[in-house]
């Protein structure tokens, strides 16, 4: 991994064929608007492009070396008119008409937060690695040795109770792998951490 990759995690973290297969369990269709928040390099929005031809396909990456990557290669592919990059952090785009999002970066307070206030009754959220901090989500998925979580409806119904109910819908296979000391106040962030830097 190089130094890049190791500081902000990899910005090609899905593969094409995860991709494909994280469309079927997420029952995308040609109606689906899709937001791809922490697009990286674009595969994510590239293979909903060639696989559907959906309402609106938009991806949101605030580095601009990812940026310019994603854009490079939407051109190349020729598919520059059914996606759109914004060089933007997502807290300034308004995605409130997501019918499906893909959430594959490292999550804090103010995204959570924002995504509380834009994720509507209707929208499905994809998540790679962990289900969102203090979200449970509706199923599960392990899709060539990479788990994914799909959240339904707004957030706000989708709370747990209490972290424990949390880690409990996180199967065995990740937490078993970290060793984390629980009565440490940082344990959430060394989580996160171990997750989305290694």
């Amino acid at each position: 991994m190089n130094n890049f990759q190791k500081k902000i995690g990899n910005p090609d973290v899905t593969t094409y064929d995860e991709c494909l297969k994280i469309f079927e369990f997420a029952e995308m269709t040609s109606d689906d608007i899709f937001y791809d928040l922490g697009c990286g390099y674009g595969t994510v929005c590239i293979a909903a492009a060639e696989k559907y031809h959906l309402k609106k396909n938009v991806g949101i990456e605030a580095r601009f070396e990812n940026f310019l990557e994603a854009t490079n290669r939407i051109l190349d592919k020729g598919i520059g008119k059914n996606i759109v990059i914004e060089n933007e952090f997502l807290e300034n785009i308004d995605f409130s008409d997501a019918t499906i999002i893909y959430y594959s970066i490292k999550p804090n307070l103010n995204h959570i937060l924002y995504l509380t206030k834009m994720i509507q009754d209707n929208c499905r959220i994809i998540t790679p690695k962990i289900p969102l901090p203090s979200i449970k989500p509706k199923k599960n998925i392990m899709i060539d040795n990479s788990n994914f979580f799909l959240t339904e409806g707004s957030l706000d119904k989708s709370k747990t109770e209490s972290i424990e109910e949390w880690m409990d819908s996180i199967p065995d296979n990740i937490i078993n792998k970290i060793k984390l000391d629980k009565n440490e106040i940082k344990w959430l962030e060394d989580l996160l951490n171990e997750i989305y830097l290694n």
